[in-house]
């Protein structure tokens, strides 16, 4: 399996422009699984906005994990910033979940 951590660093960024080109690459030179190991969603972006896109590009890239690095890195440059979940943010989450699941 391999695995990929980037993050939603600028206000901007899409899970096509964070994970897109990664992930083709590596589905260029291999069949074995791929997933997310590392991922968050800084306050230069807005979490409600993009979770719904981190999940849904979960799943039309087929990954077979995500797992959303839940801390609060400070807010000292755009690659240390504020990735923990927000309650709007972890209902974002549970509702792009569900819908998966329906």
């Amino acid at each position: 399996m391999y695995g990929i951590d980037a993050y939603y660093v600028s206000a901007v960024d899409t899970f096509e422009s964070v994970f897109g080109e990664t992930i083709s690459q590596i589905r260029a030179v291999t069949d074995k699984p791929v997933m997310i190991n590392e991922t968050g969603i800084g306050q230069l972006n807005s979490q409600v906005a993009a979770i719904p896109g981190l999940v849904e590009g979960a799943l039309d890239y087929h990954l077979t994990a995500l797992i959303y690095f839940n801390v609060n890195q400070g807010t000292s440059s755009p690659s240390h910033q504020n990735w923990a979940l927000t309650p709007a943010g972890m209902r974002a989450l549970r509702d792009s979940l569900a819908s998966v699941r329906d």
